[in-house]
């Protein structure tokens, strides 16, 4: 992205974080940029489209940095995920206007509400597969409430920081937020609590996984494949298992033993956890049907 689109992102992140973004007009945030309201629109068609641009932007700082992390092979997987916690935390931080955008539900813009969506389902599948791999399989059943857990208490936190109630240093509070976690899965994994919301958000989040084609998915497991810093050989094995999915769900009864067999293949490449257990809810949610 050139730094005149970054400008007028980084203008209009301000003003919807701070008055709104219906209340928000292209006319200003072309004065605040110092740019003609046509000049404007040659960047970004609407404000619908600037919004979205401003949302994946975020995301992909997040992404690019997190995706570094998963790749330190001297780190076992508590530690990785305490990282992502810690980077998440302080890019909240430094970046507080995208933090205020992060709930636009509210906006009316239907490709706003559906990015939202995905990128919270992405998060929970993300997070899922971490807790699994530390806690192991047992935990399955928990992890949806483990999120909201982890979610609600880190933003908490955040909250009292950026109105300068609380000085914690970030790195302390993302282990102080692994530690409560431990304590909760060891109760829960004790069998001593009952899962909460397992039924409920898997019925909406259920809604948003029927949006997306099971292909749509394989590609975007390729272009995250494509930048990933993986052994010739490994990287090679990784593309074939990929190739035969599409391949797979090209046919017009796929084959399940196939299908399992490829994702299973996947499943020691970190990376792609979110999109492989997404692939996995996309397919079960085709087969309860």
């Amino acid at each position: 992205m050139d730094e005149k689109k970054k400008q007028i992102l980084f203008a209009a992140m301000k003003l919807f974080s701070t008055q709104g973004y219906q209340q928000t007009t292209m006319q200003e945030i072309a004065n605040v940029c110092g740019v003609s309201k046509g000049s404007l629109y040659v960047s970004f068609k609407s404000k619908e489209e600037l919004l979205l641009n401003i949302l994946q932007y975020n995301t992909q700082l997040i992404d690019d940095e997190r995706a570094l992390i998963e790749r330190e092979t001297d780190l076992d997987a508590k530690e990785k995920f305490t990282q992502c916690l810690e980077l998440s935390i302080r890019h909240d931080l430094e970046f507080y206007e995208f933090y205020k955008l992060e709930d636009m539900s509210d906006s009316g813009e239907g490709k706003i509400v559906d990015y939202l969506s995905e990128r919270f389902l992405k998060n929970m599948e993300w997070m899922k597969g971490n807790l699994i791999r530390i806690y192991g399989p047992k935990l399955e059943p928990y992890t949806k409430d483990c999120f909201i857990i982890l979610k609600g208490i880190g933003s908490e936190y955040m909250n009292l920081i950026i109105k300068k109630v609380i000085n914690i240093d970030v790195k302390k509070l993302a282990y102080f937020l692994i530690k409560q976690i431990d304590h909760i899965v060891e109760g829960m994994l004790q069998g001593k609590y009952k899962p909460l919301v397992s039924n409920e958000l898997s019925a909406y989040l259920d809604v948003r996984i029927e949006r997306q084609h099971p292909l749509v998915i394989i590609k975007q497991m390729e272009d995250e494949l494509e930048v990933l810093q993986l052994e010739k050989s490994i990287k090679e094995e990784v593309a074939q298992s990929i190739n035969i999915l599409a391949n797979e769900l090209r046919e017009l009864e796929p084959r399940k033993a196939i299908l399992n067999g490829m994702l299973r293949n996947l499943e020691e490449i970190t990376a792609l956890t979110h999109l492989r257990l997404r692939l996995l809810s996309v397919l079960h949610s085709e087969d309860s049907k």
